[in-house]
């Protein structure tokens, strides 16, 4: 109701924004394809002003980052898979040069991070470790805490998967560290989750070996 009164009060950023708003709850309500459409929405009324107006085009570019974000929340229709990472990852890339260009070093690091992620989730490892090293340097020369604590978590996921367990162990430990320090019950959720996945892709040989690691990231 408030971005249609905005609308009508001729306001369209301030309505564009509430839509992202409204997207992100959405998101949260389980509902990934409304919330598609509103971002969608939104991101028609800051690309019409982004030539001319800087704060659209910075709007626009965040925009294209939760476009990105929202395939790693919402589950492809079976089949499309491919296709919704590779939408997914265009939005994310049209971002990279307008955070750069207005120096948004924190929404940049971020920006890597789901870079990241996409290209995990897309098959591409060596790419995904590029973009997640790119996040990780910058989030350390900015103080960025929670970004490097989730940035830390997803390359301890790559390790995982690609079988280093030993790396994952000591990544996902100083991914816990860092939301221990900044106080983040739901970094600690991801990282809990992550260390339940990990015991459950080791053998009872390898939790042997790795006891010690394994025990002092799960207290």
């Amino acid at each position: 109701e408030a971005s249609r009164a905005l609308l009508e009060a001729g306001k369209p950023l301030d309505a564009a924004r509430l839509l992202n708003d409204e997207a992100a709850v959405w998101v949260r309500a389980g509902d990934p394809v409304r919330a598609h459409h509103l971002l969608m929405k939104s991101r028609e009324i800051f690309a019409e002003r982004a030539q001319s107006d800087p704060a659209a085009r910075l709007e626009l570019a965040e925009t294209d980052h939760l476009l990105g974000r929202l395939v790693l929340h919402a589950p492809p229709r079976p089949g499309r898979e491919h296709d919704a990472l590779e939408v997914g990852i265009e939005h994310a890339s049209r971002a990279v040069p307008v955070f750069r260009e207005l120096e948004r070093p924190h929404d940049l690091g971020r920006l890597y991070e789901t870079l990241g992620r996409l290209e995990m989730a897309a098959g591409r490892p060596r790419e995904a470790v590029e973009h997640l090293g790119a996040a990780a340097d910058l989030q350390q020369r900015i103080a960025d805490v929670i970004g490097l604590a989730r940035t830390s978590a997803a390359l301890a996921d790559i390790a995982r998967e690609s079988g280093d367990f030993e790396r994952a162990i000591v990544l996902l430990g100083g991914s816990v560290e860092l939301n221990l320090d900044k106080g983040s019950p739901l970094g600690l959720a991801f990282n809990r989750r992550a260390l339940e996945t990990l015991l459950g892709q080791l053998s009872s040989s390898e939790r042997r070996d790795l006891h010690d690691e394994l025990s002092r990231v799960a207290r």
